[in-house]
Parts: structure tokens; sequence; C-alpha cells
């Protein structure tokens, strides 16, 4: 399983800025070992509106999977959970709290992290640490559902179809929904 993936690393002024070239493949060499095909690595301020603009572009451009690295903690400037909460159309709080968990494992740092996690369109949508070890924690943590998340996002069958009638649903679900003066099928019939 291949996913696409783009790496999108948030510089603020409080921090040093990082270098592309040295820090961008540590944290590609880390998403190609779960199976991620880095796409771009692009590194982008976070005042104004431009972190935004750059995420939406990539979410329209269908990218799989949208790592953000850095601006997660409790930083002045840690607004890339903020602002990753403006575009994303779904959280998905499970695996907000399957990285955390990794997080802390790794060290009392990890416990600080906010990062946040959605669904926009059939991309999800992931804050990370700046940390590569971090980075690798979160990882490890997120492969194991990364093939589900994939297949449910582009509408690949997971085991159920909501069609199917053993489930209570089927052709027949416009009968059951209507108004309050509908009327019911008996359940003896």
């Amino acid at each position: 399983m291949t996913i696409s993936a783009v790496i999108v690393i948030a510089h603020d002024n409080h921090n040093p800025q990082v270098s592309v070239e040295e820090y961008g493949p540590e944290v590609a060499a880390r998403v190609e070992a779960i199976g991620g095909d880095v796409l771009a690595i692009e590194l982008v301020p976070l005042g104004g509106e431009l972190f935004e603009e750059r995420l939406q572009h990539y979410i329209d451009e269908g990218v799989s999977l949208l790592l953000t690295c850095g601006g997660s903690s409790i930083g002045p400037d840690d607004i890339v959970p903020e602002l990753t909460s403006i575009i994303v159309e779904r959280r998905v709080p499970g695996l907000e709290e399957l990285v955390r968990r990794a997080l802390a494992e790794e060290g009392a740092e990890g416990t600080l992290e906010r990062g946040a996690c959605g669904i926009a369109g059939e991309t999800l949508v992931l804050n990370l640490p700046r940390s590569v070890a971090m980075i690798e924690a979160a990882l490890a943590a997120l492969a194991p559902v990364l093939p589900s998340v994939q297949a449910q996002l582009s509408g690949r069958s997971t085991g159920l179809d909501p069609r199917d009638e053993r489930l209570g649903h089927g052709d027949d679900d416009e009968e059951y929904i209507a108004g309050d003066d509908a009327d019911f099928p008996d359940e003896e019939e």
C-alpha cells in the first residue's frame, strides 16, 4: 500500500528556521517507512493566511496524507492545531489520542503536544511535533490504522456495506425516512 503524502513544516519567528534540505529528508524517511510516497516537502511561515492556503492547496490536489511538523505545542506561536481545525471538515479524536499516547511514551515533552487530526475531502490531516524522534513514534502508532483510513476515505470497502440488509438498511430505506405523520410498516408483517 502506498499513500501519497505531503509534509508541511511550520515556521514561526520564535524558533530557528530548519533546513528543509536536512530536516525534510529525515522526516520523509519516517513517512516512507510506513508506506508513504512523499510528493512534496515545504517550509511555510505561520504568519498570515499562507499556512492555511498551502494546506488547502494540497487537500485540493487530493493528497491522501497531509502532515504538518511543528507549531503544535504550547508556545505563543504554536497555532497549527487551530489553523488545522479551520480547514478540516471532521475531527478524528481517536487518532489524536493514539498519537498523544505515543508521544507521551517518548517523554514529558510529548504530553505538551496538542496536535489535531481531521479529514478534509479525502485527505487525512495530522499535526506532528518538530522532533524527528517524536514524529517517528507518532507515525509508528499510526501505521497499523493507515490502510483502513485510506480505504475508508477513498470509498473502498472496509468489510461492512451500509446497504447490507443484515444491517437493517437496504433499498427500502425511503419507507422509513419520513415525517411525523408517516405510516410505518407493521413489525409483524
